[in-house]
């Protein structure tokens, strides 16, 4: 708990120093409009709004795998149904070709053969 109080006041010095070193006032054209921020506040808020537009793209990208994801799930579910569909099918087939004595119809490695 310690270490990430010492880590966030050395993060929040640094960013003090960063704000005194780069107090100056710089004008910023908007287009529309024209206004003086200080160079660090303008460089803040340029991060911000990166940091803002990076988080958007990788939501997006994150909800699509997550799309993606529950798709194969529901595939998966689907052909484990199916394999137990036909393993059970095998067994019905080797315990009725055991009852009926016709043990030629079944071949070592589970295979039945089409005789």
């Amino acid at each position: 708990m310690q270490k990430y109080f010492f880590i966030t006041i050395i993060v929040a010095l640094v960013m003090v120093a960063f704000a005194v070193l780069n107090a100056d006032v710089v004008p910023v054209n908007l287009g529309f409009k024209k206004i003086n921020l200080s160079l660090a506040l303008l460089i803040f808020l340029v991060f911000i709004i990166g940091v803002a537009v990076s988080s958007l793209m990788s939501f997006s990208k994150l909800f699509g795998l997550k799309r993606t994801v529950k798709q194969k799930d529901k595939a998966l579910v689907k052909l484990q149904e199916e394999k137990e569909a036909i393993e059970n099918q095998l067994k019905e087939i080797k315990q009725n070709a055991i009852l009926q004595g016709n043990d030629d119809e079944i071949i070592a490695g589970g295979n039945v053969s089409q005789a």
